[in-house]
């Protein structure tokens, strides 16, 4: 009897242990199922031709890639959806926490028609009322300013300005709105608080002013002003009067007042060229001089025939020539040349005084002949 009941026993512990056993391998088998089942993203993701995606601009984000898959593909509508690295034009990759594994999908993008309203709906206020602005000129940035002011839902848009605008109204356009409005105003000059000359040109010290021949222009000591005071490199600056070799007196459009700037000046060094890469031509040939001794005016005004590109420049002759050489300088070139030439003894007579010779022998000989034709005649008679 006790033999039976503990041979019922052990069957029931093994029966027990047999039903744990097949319920580990039921769960097993369960839990690998659903993990298969969960794995691949492409086994959910079936729709990777997703078609074309509305976009403003053409530029598709995202998110409007994200709802396009989920739309195509109702199951991961309430799934976790990342896209990998940047989208290409027609091109992305997908992922998901829910799954492993990733997935390529294709698209097109098509531009989303964006229904604008008129302008007019919008820019409700038309009369602008008063715009100051510098010199009565007003500008297309002034008036796009008072619009917004005035039409406070225009603050962020883009407004354009049609043409020119006249001097009391203008048309105005927008790429947000169709069509174009057109605003009225009236300008006011813009009073603008000039502040003291004296406050801005701070250093009145001006240092040397290197000028030409020592002769310094307005023009150089407003350079040097500017240059000394860099707040007033745009400015408009004026000398009042004549400057003194010293001293001037500055003003200014855009500020108050005048003040007074020292300075002193120093001749500017001129960087003078070799006289000899000008004067080329250092054989001059021959000169004509009477009694055979020639000028150092002529000799100049051969070099200056012979050489076209000193003909104003100031040459002079250094010492005294010898009958066949000379040496020249000039204020305009460093250095020296010597020059060569011949000279040839100027004729007596010029060719007008042979003109008037041949003439009055001419005359002579007509003279002559005329009176010996006068003679024969009387003979014969």
């Amino acid at each position: 009897m006790i033999e039976k009941q503990m041979n019922r026993k052990i069957n029931i512990q093994s029966f027990i242990s047999l039903i744990f056993v097949f319920m580990f391998l039921f769960l097993n088998v369960f839990y690998l199922t659903q993990i298969k089942a969960i794995t691949d993203l492409s086994g959910v993701l079936l729709k990777k031709d997703l078609g074309e995606i509305t976009s403003k601009d053409l530029k598709v984000t995202k998110e409007e890639i994200i709802n396009q898959i989920k739309e195509k593909n109702p199951d991961l509508k309430d799934k976790n959806l990342q896209i990998v690295g940047e989208p290409t034009e027609t091109r992305v990759t997908v992922k998901s926490d829910d799954y492993t594994g990733q997935v390529n999908v294709n698209f097109t993008v098509k531009e989303k028609e964006v229904l604008k309203v008129e302008l007019s709906t919008v820019l409700k206020t038309k009369e602008l009322g008063e715009i100051k602005s510098k010199d009565l000129k007003v500008t297309k940035e002034e008036i796009i300013r008072q619009i917004k002011e005035k039409n406070p839902d225009l603050k962020n848009k883009n407004l354009q300005i049609v043409g020119e605008p006249t001097e009391t109204r203008v048309t105005v356009k927008s790429d947000d709105y169709t069509g174009q409005v057109n605003v009225n105003f009236t300008v006011k000059e813009k009073e603008v608080l000039k502040v003291e000359l004296s406050t801005v040109l701070k250093t009145k010290d001006l240092g040397e002013i290197t000028s030409k021949d020592l002769k310094v222009t307005k023009e150089e000591i407003i350079n040097q002003i500017k240059e000394k005071n860099p707040d007033l490199k745009d400015k408009n600056l004026q000398i009042v009067g004549e400057p003194t070799e010293t001293r001037v007196t500055v003003k200014s459009d855009d500020y108050t007042g005048q003040v007074n700037v020292n300075f002193t000046v120093k001749e500017k060094e001129v960087l003078k060229v070799e006289l000899s890469t000008v004067l080329k031509t250092k054989e001059l040939g021959e000169i004509k001089s009477k009694d055979l001794k020639v000028t150092k005016e002529e000799i100049i005004r051969q070099i200056q025939e012979k050489n076209s590109d000193l003909k104003n420049k100031n040459l002079q002759i250094v010492g005294e020539p010898t009958e066949t050489r000379a040496t020249v300088k000039s204020d305009d070139f460093q250095g020296e040349v010597e020059v060569e030439f011949t000279v040839k003894k100027k004729s007596f007579f010029s060719l007008f005084t042979i003109a008037i010779i041949l003439s009055i022998g001419v005359a002579s000989l007509a003279l002559l002949g005329y009176y010996f034709y006068e003679k024969n005649n009387k003979k014969i008679d």
